[in-house]
């Protein structure tokens, strides 16, 4: 297609005419020439008419009938086929002479080739066409200002870009109110600085849509002046960036947010390109490691390994270019400038192009040295500490043993004693204190025993009978056991056992020794005058829920979440208060219960009174 700013063939346009009485046709020269014939060959009406397209005959015969009949002018445009066999776009315009009377004479006009100009019309409708879709593709438009009118045109696209309907009226303070409010200003400066001192522009601010959206756009102006040289008017494009300007502000917040993670994180970082020499590095490494900025970049990072084959190593897992990328830690021994070494926990990675092809490689890496020292410190605290403790469990349980066998011979002595097989003890003072030998020793021999059991517990060396039990009777046989205590310290026992019980699959003397240790724990803290209650029904787990609950002084609230370790007790009165024990029962009652796989809970209320529940699941046997 060729350029329409090139120059043209002169246009061909001839005149005719048609004499009314005798049908005589006059064609010019030029008529000749576009019709593609011969000048001053024969012609005549109906051979002209054939000239037109078949298709536009009829009407050239309607024009000249209208003009000889009702002596009409007609102007029209059609299309006539050349001699060649081309088409051709005339254009023709006709008019009646009348004779003195009245009447026609002839008709005459003009015939013009408009071929080229409807030609040209038409590839520059085209190239705006394709002028007008470049802008959407581009979300670009363009616009006038004329400055004498204040005429403002947009086109299509700058109306899309705002949001509105094509077409719409707008006006050049319309156009400067779509910006932004805090960019309104801005605009009237450029508007001006173009007007009065003829300054071209271009800036980027907002403008808002109707619905509310902002939108970002790129506007350039620029200056035309008249023959006299005075501002005719202002012309520019107009341009939607919202996309490209809201990437460029997310770009810039992750650079800004890299650049404060990569200054202020307390890990040394190490950017390098593919060959491994060093590009970047954060002021921690430098911290860390002793070196400065410029006696680390540009060289490769062996200088930082205590030992040179470990930077081969690790070269060849994970920084070659081949190399799977990789982000699990692993440790290394690096060495500080002054040659002092530490262990380093680092992670290595590659960052490629799109494409895929590798950058370079980034190391972070953390010293760990004093936590490496802390857990073999701890580790070999805690193997010093489990020594110490099986040492405590194993002299506990011959401690134990070899108490209890004095303590068995004081408390069946005293026993006997006080029974007077071998005659009357004299004096009665006497009795009183064979008593409290026999009272004593029993307690002591209580507590050894809760010892015993706390380090068999802590020793691992307590192990389970499972078998079918009954549960009324072991719970029966453990109140009865208990019921002389009750009845000295003037406490009732009531027991509730659920009829869905039957039995229970577990050890029966643990279980026994749970119940014992918290009936005797109930009847011990309830004043006179109490109750201790004790249920038994069955648990959702097929297995069985033990609760005892008495009335009596309960525990501290602060002491709730502790009353459960070891040697721990909820009362420091309890001597004065004539309530002894070791701190022992509920940690063997909890250590028991969960050895079974069962749960402990405790509710308990100052002065209101203490319930303890007992969850022990089925076990197999």
């Amino acid at each position: 297609m060729n350029d329409i700013s090139s120059g043209q063939t002169k246009p061909l346009i001839g005149h005719w005419e048609v004499m009314a009485d005798t049908g005589e046709l006059f064609w010019s020269d030029e008529i000749y020439a576009i019709h593609g014939l011969e000048v001053g060959g024969e012609i005549d009406i109906d051979a002209a008419i054939d000239a037109y397209h078949p298709d536009d005959r009829e009407l050239v015969a309607e024009y000249v009938r209208r003009a000889l009949e009702e002596k009409e002018s007609y102007q029209f445009e059609l299309r006539i086929v050349h001699s060649g066999g081309a088409i051709r776009n005339v254009r023709a315009t006709g008019a009646v002479k009348l004779h003195s009377n009245g009447e026609v004479c002839s008709i005459f006009g003009v015939f013009q080739d408009i071929t080229e100009a409807l030609l040209n019309e038409q590839r520059l409708a085209e190239r705006t066409e394709f002028l007008l879709q470049a802008e959407r593709l581009a979300n670009i438009g363009h616009w006038v200002v004329y400055s004498k009118s204040g005429e403002l045109f947009w086109s299509d696209e700058i109306y899309r870009i705002h949001g509105q309907k094509v077409g719409a009226d707008i006006d050049v303070n319309a156009a400067i109110d779509a910006y932004h409010p805090n960019d309104r200003d801005k605009v009237r400066e450029y508007v001006r600085l173009a007007l009065e001192e003829r300054q071209d522009y271009q800036f980027e601010l907002r403008i808002v849509r109707p619905d509310g959206e902002v939108r970002y756009v790129r506007s350039s102006g620029t200056v035309r002046l008249d023959a006299q040289g005075d501002v005719d008017s202002l012309f520019g494009i107009f341009q939607d960036v919202t996309e490209r300007t809201v990437i460029a502000k997310e770009l810039e917040r992750q650079r800004t947010l890299f650049e404060a993670v990569f200054r202020e994180s307390v890990d040394a970082i190490l950017i390098t390109d593919n060959e491994r020499n060093i590009l970047m590095t954060n002021p921690a490494l430098t911290r860390i490691y002793g070196y400065t900025e410029e006696e680390i970049v540009g060289r490769k990072p062996d200088f930082f390994y205590a030992d040179p084959e470990e930077f081969e190593r690790q070269g060849n897992i994970r920084y070659g270019k081949d190399s799977r990328e990789m982000h699990e830690p692993y440790e290394v021994r690096y060495k500080r400038k002054n040659g002092e070494e530490l262990i380093s926990e680092t992670v290595g990675t590659q960052f490629r192009e799109p494409d895929g092809e590798v950058m370079g490689f980034i190391a972070v890496s953390r010293d760990v040295t004093d936590r490496k020292n802390s857990e073999k410190a701890l580790i070999a605290a805690k193997e010093k500490a489990e020594y110490a403790n099986r040492a405590k469990s194993e002299f506990l349980a011959n401690m134990s043993h070899e108490l209890r066998t004095p303590l068995n011979a004081v408390i069946g002595f005293s026993q006997l004693m006080l029974e007077e097989i071998l005659g009357t003890i004299q004096p009665d003072k006497y009795r009183q204190y064979l008593g409290l030998i026999n009272q004593s020793g029993n307690h002591l021999l209580e507590m050894i025993s809760d010892i015993l059991d706390i380090a068999k517990v802590e020793s691992g060396e307590v192990s389970l009978d499972i078998e079918e039990i009954n549960v009324a009777e072991t719970v029966t046989s453990c109140v009865e056991l208990v019921r002389g205590r009750s009845k000295i310290a003037n406490v009732s026992l009531s027991v509730d056992i659920s009829d869905q019980i039957t039995s229970l699959c577990a050890d029966q003397r643990r279980i026994k020794q749970i119940l014992i240790n918290l009936l005797a724990n109930a009847i011990k803290f309830t004043p006179e005058g109490g109750n201790v209650h004790v249920t038994a029904d069955p648990a959702l787990n097929g297995g069985v829920v033990f609760r005892i609950a008495d009335t009596g002084i309960g525990i501290p609230a602060n002491k709730l979440l502790t009353i459960m370790d070891p040697f721990t007790q909820a009362h420091q009165d309890n001597l004065i208060s004539g309530v002894q024990g070791t701190g022992l029962g509920l940690s063997i009652v909890k250590s028991t219960v969960e050895l079974h796989g069962g749960q402990i809970s405790l509710n308990s209320e100052e002065g209101v009174g203490t319930t303890v529940t007992v969850e022990i699941p089925n076990r197999e046997i």
